[in-house]
């Protein structure tokens, strides 16, 4: 693999590493805040639900219509003893028309609830529930010290809106402990994320560092490869220029032998056709004949006749024919 494609790499792997450090808050931020939230706020619900449903069944159990008419005393007491025991924070009852009839604030009696969401949710018979944080506005304007769930709960007999409850429930301790526990997790997350971010580094840099020894590497053999190209093919080349001088060398003693054994041939097809005598032979100073080692007497011609290839034949001298024949002679 290409040394940038490889840098390229580690590179998206860093970069991938920071985006996956950066969305573990916005994950916790974005979704698991409004979702621990979300599932408050539904328990809520359901809690003033049945809150609700219980104080109609126990103290309205039979009301076409809630109005003042239905609040005595007594039931005045028995609400005060159900928001204690079930610890709700505040109570309001509303009459169809939106005029609170009973409140745990005594001051919010008579007032009327003109917000749409009351007219348009409420009393069509919806749930209509707002987180309060500590310290923000309700709904109707009060400013709460504590976290609350503020919920309205429409009472309907068959298709008719009989009237509604509006139930604060406490969610500070549920608040505070979602709040710790996003936190825990956030800490934890973001230590894991720096860890493995720092690991991922630090393996960033081990490769990189890794990467540029082979690169090293890699160049240093590349040139021994060269080298040892460039030295084999000159040495390639000169024993390729002293084989064709052997060659040729070769060639030239070849024909010189073969010169050689043409000469020897012809010498010794020479030699076949002259025998050579040498040392002193004995010859009489008479006859001029020849003594072989055996100690007889051969004549001259028979004697190198028996002993070389040469063969004789007769003439006479000018000498011998003046002696021989004087008369021919002149005539000659």
């Amino acid at each position: 693999m290409p040394t940038k494609k490889k840098a390229n790499i580690l590179t998206e792997i860093i970069l991938a590493s920071a985006i996956v450090l950066i969305s573990f808050p916005l994950y916790i931020f974005l979704y698991l805040d409004p979702a621990f939230v979300n599932f408050v706020t539904t328990s809520s619900e359901r809690e003033a639900v049945k809150i609700a449903n219980y104080i109609t069944l126990t103290l309205f159990p039979k009301t076409p219509e809630f109005n003042e008419t239905f609040l005595t005393s007594d039931k005045e007491v028995q609400l005060t003893e159900l928001q204690h025991e079930l610890q709700i924070i505040k109570v309001k009852i509303f009459k169809p028309d939106g005029t609170i009839i009973y409140s745990t604030d005594k001051e919010d009696v008579g007032q009327i609830n003109t917000h749409d969401y009351f007219k348009m949710l409420v009393a069509q018979g919806q749930l209509y529930t707002k987180v309060v944080q500590k310290n923000t506005v309700t709904m109707e304007g009060q400013t709460m010290p504590i976290d609350v769930v503020e919920t309205y709960v429409p009472i309907m007999h068959g298709n008719a809106f009989v009237g509604a409850f509006e139930i604060y429930y406490d969610n500070t301790i549920a608040r505070k402990r979602l709040r710790q526990l996003l936190r825990n997790v956030s800490i934890s997350v973001s230590v894991m994320a720096v860890f493995l971010m720092a690991v991922v580094i630090y393996t960033f840099i081990n490769a990189l560092k890794n990467l540029n020894e082979k690169n090293t590497a890699e160049e240093a053999l590349r040139q021994a490869h060269d080298e040892l190209e460039t030295r084999v093919i000159t040495r390639t080349q000169q024993l390729t220029q002293v084989n064709d001088t052997l060659n040729q060398e070769i060639e030239t003693r070849r024909s010189a032998e073969k010169e050689k054994e043409r000469l020897i041939e012809e010498l010794t097809e020479a030699l076949k056709q002259v025998k050579t005598l040498s040392g002193l032979l004995p010859i009489c100073s008479s006859c001029r004949q020849i003594r072989d080692d055996n100690g007889k007497w051969h004549k001259v011609e028979d004697y190198f006749r028996t002993r070389t290839d040469a063969e004789f034949t007769h003439g006479i001298c000018p000498k011998c024919a003046k002696q021989l024949y004087p008369d021919l002679y002149e005539n000659l």
